[in-house]
């Protein structure tokens, strides 16, 4: 535990509460341990400010809001707290810090996104995803660090899911200078594509697809297969899947448009019936023992709601494929533990 700048070391056997009297203390430093550490508000209080200051390391940065994350899916720290508390990163800069953030506000705006209240979880992520791109900006700048582009994919593709209109915009700009000129920079594609296809429609599935057909490397190929599952009419969708089992798409890419398509809220619904109707084509297409078959049992892991979780326990007790067990275990243990993390929140949003 540091604290200021001591640090004193103490052997747990099991939880314990830790008495204390400073302003503010960091338990499992350096994130030595593996265990979660959940601090009363006032600790927390005191340990946003030395986040928004940075005088913890982007570790321990990064080890407080990874511990809170989880704390809030088990229902132990509200939703509102969780969200109050991300507000302190607004001013992080670092890749694995700001990375984890936004991967769980992501997931959030997916996993929310049938409820009343989701406007206002969208005008959270937006505010916040807005203030790190504004550090960003859409190009590299000479001698950035590599991680930069990196964080630069994620925010921008975050703020075009967000419908973001300058984003938005300026993507669409980029696709058209593209379809004349050929040239996008390589790092930009994957969030242009999405962004294209997020606001497109038929015309622009067939544009997508047909750059696809072209794609001069395995790389692009993945970057616009998986765009394909960005739309949101479910018509295209619902074609995407489709399209994922025909010949076109190489085996060991088509988890690239389920990966994608359950980070997309009008798509995520589709992947159980797909998995459903076309099991025995999959099981036979990847092979008994292939471990993107525990991928795709695992996409289903979006799901929250409990009688979701009964029809995905029945379907696979009468599918069953060996190797799959703990995968299926692990996919309804999530499903339940969604169920019960949204049932706590309409509690508190009501």
């Amino acid at each position: 535990m540091r604290t200021g700048n001591k640090t004193v070391t103490k052997l747990m056997k099991g939880p314990i509460t830790i008495p204390y009297q400073a302003d503010w203390f960091k338990v499992n430093e350096g994130q030595k341990g593996f265990y979660r550490v959940k601090y009363d508000q006032n600790a927390l209080d005191a340990l946003g400010k030395k986040v928004e200051e940075k005088e913890i390391s982007n570790v321990d940065r990064w080890s407080i809001h990874h511990d809170l994350f989880a704390l809030c899916m088990s229902n132990q720290v509200s939703f509102r707290d969780y969200l109050d508390f991300v507000k302190h990163y607004e001013d992080e800069d670092d890749y694995v810090v700001l990375s984890d953030i936004i991967s769980s506000l992501n997931f959030f705006y997916v996993l929310l996104s049938k409820e009343a209240f989701w406007d206002e979880i969208k005008e959270f992520n937006r505010d916040f995803f807005n203030k790190v791109f504004a550090k960003l900006g859409w190009d590299p700048i000479k001698g950035e660090r590599s991680t930069t582009a990196l964080l630069r994919v994620q925010v921008i593709s975050s703020l075009g899911k967000l419908e973001d209109p300058d984003i938005v915009s300026e993507a669409k700009s980029r696709f058209a200078n593209l379809l004349k000129t050929g040239k996008l920079d390589p790092d930009l594609r994957g969030p242009v594509y999405s962004i294209i296809a997020w606001t497109g429609d038929h015309t622009t599935y067939q544009k997508i697809l047909s750059l696809y057909r072209k794609a001069p490397t395995q790389e692009e190929m993945v970057r616009l297969l998986s765009s394909l599952a960005n739309f949101q009419d479910k018509k295209l969708l619902s074609k995407t899947l489709l399209f994922t089992l025909s010949k076109e798409v190489r085996t060991q890419n088509l988890f690239q448009p389920i990966a994608r398509m359950i980070t997309n809220p009008q798509g995520k619904e589709l992947v159980l019936p797909w998995i459903k109707q076309n099991w025995k084509g999959i099981v036979s297409r990847f092979g008994v023992g292939n471990p993107l078959l525990n991928r795709i049992i695992g996409s289903v892991s979006i799901e929250a709601d409990l009688e979701k979780e009964k029809e995905v326990r029945k379907f696979f007790a009468r599918h069953h494929v060996p190797g799959t067990e703990m995968k299926l275990a692990q996919t309804l243990e999530r499903i339940r533990i969604h169920a019960r993390f949204i049932q706590s929140v309409r509690k508190e949003f009501s």
